[in-house]
């Protein structure tokens, strides 16, 4: 007779080995194929049940292509015997990822962690890796010394200039490889207990238990130091990916990246430089500035403008129409929105935004704005330079906003409203009619900022006020009855 498919098939699925490593929740599915050798490793190398610290490297994201695991790495403990561990189903899936790893032909000289795939790949260059303390930060695998960062931070190293430094972390969750910072002294008491292996700290500051970097703005220096740790953010090569569709009328700038299954209109324009990431459109007759970074599927509707150095979150649209209908007495006709939309350079809008194009005219987003994700501006909203715009706020149409105004989480703004320069609005508050420059606002309606505080101190008063009350009436009552009789 010959031999049963399926229970070959489960006789490999029985002999599973599975390396648990941090490059994913799933770790590395690895399938023992031959009864002598695991074709699971996603750089493509035959490894034998052995070859358990390559395994453990490729987990890690830590090690070169056979090369022994870093010197800093605890060994490996033993692989579960097969009959320890549930079979779970997935032959075909390792054996496909193996076969898209060796289709890929990846350079044997170092590994990289994809850590948004989950999983292992190889590259040219060894990539990013995790920390010692186990967070889950991507830190940089080569590190770089105080003196380097204190060059970055634009402060002064006081210890060992020579110290690396792969990672930030809070002070309480910082590592012997990490540098953390403190910004305000409420936070000093917890620095003797960090394991931070160095500490960047305000210029005024005192003795401290690590080695430190002293700068004038402890967050400005973090922020740089941040910037110089991280890792390169992964993007599409210089060109047009194949799957993506330009109309032969487009004008892409020198070094424009086009990722897979984008789309991008005729007459559009794309300046030097500028990243679109994959599934991002671009429609008729837009305009992109130089280095702007579009990412998945950002969509910027036809005609609309954007400058340079315009930054686009996933699933950003700009230009969608704004919402304009007349009720005729029997359905709401749809007005329509002619108009479009300018962002003026250094603009970033978070994930899941939008910007309605103008019912006619145009729709304008000033220089250096930032808005968070799952923000709202509607058709003819006007916005000064370096406005704040955080989650969930809503603008409706016309309204005017000067420069550097900051409005919290979930503010709403009706229409037609001008917001004077410098206005700051707290969270959940909206704003029914024109605020003055420089004005800070609170409630609903929104009203000055200490007139909300007062009023909600003698709110929270209430209940006391209530049983004064009562008790005035009982005498009240008491009084009169004395009278009458």
């Amino acid at each position: 007779m010959g031999a049963d498919p399926q229970a070959g098939r489960a006789g490999r699925l029985s002999q599973r080995r599975r390396v648990p490593g941090r490059a994913g929740a799933q770790g590395l599915d690895l399938e023992d194929l031959s009864g002598d050798r695991v074709n699971g490793c996603p750089c493509g190398r035959a490894i034998r049940p052995g070859d358990r610290a390559h395994l453990r490297a490729v987990a890690d994201g830590r090690s070169g292509l056979g090369g022994p695991a870093a010197a800093d790495s605890a060994p490996p403990p033993d692989l579960p015997a097969a009959a320890d561990r549930p079979d779970r189903p997935g032959v075909e899936r390792a054996e496909r990822r193996l076969r898209q790893e060796e289709s890929a032909q990846a350079p044997p000289n170092g590994i990289r962690a994809s850590l948004t795939a989950g999983d292992a790949r190889c590259s040219g260059t060894p990539g990013p890796r995790r920390g010692r303390s186990g967070r889950n930060a991507i830190v940089t695998s080569r590190g770089l010394t105080l003196a380097e960062l204190a060059k970055a931070a634009g402060g002064v190293v006081r210890g060992p200039a020579t110290l690396r430094i792969r990672g930030v972390a809070s002070v309480d969750e910082a590592g012997p490889q990490d540098i953390t910072w403190i910004s305000h002294e409420r936070y000093a008491a917890r620095l003797p207990s960090s394991r931070a292996g160095a500490v960047l700290l305000p210029a005024d500051f005192g003795g401290s238990p690590m080695p430190a970097i002293l700068c004038h703005d402890p967050n400005l220096g973090i922020a740089r130091i941040l910037a110089a740790l991280a890792p390169p953010v992964p993007q599409p090569p210089p060109g047009v990916h194949p799957s993506a569709v330009v109309d032969p009328s487009a004008v892409l700038g020198e070094g424009v990246a086009v990722g897979p299954l984008c789309v991008i209109g005729p007459d559009a324009r794309i300046g030097p430089r500028t990243v679109l990431q994959a599934q991002v459109f671009v429609g008729a007759g837009t305009e992109l500035g130089a280095d702007c970074h579009l990412w998945p599927g950002a969509v910027i509707r036809e005609h609309c403008r954007l400058g340079e150095r315009v930054v686009l979150h996933p699933n950003v649209v700009i230009g969608s129409d704004g919402f304009g209908y007349h009720f005729t007495g029997t359905h709401h006709q749809k007005i329509p929105q002619t108009g479009i939309v300018v962002v003026e350079d250094d603009v970033e809008i978070g994930a899941c935004s939008c910007v309605d194009r103008a019912k006619f005219g145009e729709t304008r987003i000033g220089r250096g704005t930032k808005i968070d994700n799952l923000v709202q501006v509607a058709h003819n909203v006007r916005t000064g330079a370096h406005c704040i715009l955080v989650a969930q706020a809503g603008i409706a149409g016309s309204s005017v906003l000067g420069q550097g105004v900051v409005l919290g989480g979930k503010v709403g703004v009706r229409d037609h409203v001008v917001l004077g320069d410098g206005v700051q609005a707290a969270a959940c508050c909206c704003i029914s009619k024109d605020v003055s420059g420089g004005a800070r606002v609170n409630g609903i309606p929104a009203v000055d900022n200490r007139q909300y505080l007062r009023e909600q101190a003698e709110v929270r008063r209430l209940p006391e006020w209530s049983r004064l009350l009562k008790d005035l009436l009982r005498r009240v009552e008491r009084l009169e009855t004395s009278a009458d009789d």
